[in-house]
Formats: C-alpha cells, structure tokens, sequence
C-alpha cells in the first residue's frame, strides 16, 4: 500500500464514488452547436467538477472533463485500488468512532 496521506473526502469518493449535485445553471443549451447542451455537476465531498456535453435530441454524453481539487489526483504508483481505499475508509471510520 502507497505511504501517501490521503484526505478523507477523497478516500470516500474513491471508495463510493463522487456525490454530484448541479451546479445553476443546471443545462446551458447551446443552439449554434447543434442543440448541445453543457451540464455541470460537483461533488459535495471533494469538490471534483464534472463538466458533460449532452446531445438534446438523443441524450448522447459527446464529451466529459473532470476538474479535480488539488490532492485528488495520484501518480500511477501511488494510486490503490478500490479494495485498499475501502480498507482505509473503514479504518478511518473505526478508528473516529473509538475516538483514536
């Protein structure tokens, strides 16, 4: 496992993915492109920001961008996988409910 300290919100979004809510406005439709429309989303935890580009005729994503908060993203041997962040989180969470 990494030595990296890694920020609660982030484990949590690794571990249970990101917790979006839209951010106004919720669509914005651009009619010269065609009818595409740009929708953003952020998470309540970590602050990520996740940008989508939507056909309004058939409901297609056509491209997606993540804006991550500084620390979220880890280089390649840094990075665990999904069952040593789970392992993390649950570690955390026992250790706050012992009040360690």
């Amino acid at each position: 496992m990494a030595k990296k300290r890694y920020e609660d919100e982030f484990v949590r979004c690794r571990t249970i993915g990101h917790a979006w809510d839209e951010i106004p406005p919720v669509v914005e439709v651009w009619r010269d492109t065609g009818g595409m429309a740009a929708l953003t989303v952020r998470c309540l935890r970590c602050g990520s920001m996740r940008h989508d580009l939507i056909s309004m005729s058939t409901g297609n994503v056509y491209g997606r961008k993540y804006d991550y908060e500084v620390g979220y993203n880890v280089s390649r041997d840094e990075r665990l996988t999904k069952q040593e962040y789970r392992l993390v989180m649950m570690r955390r969470a026992k250790r706050k409910k012992l009040g360690v």
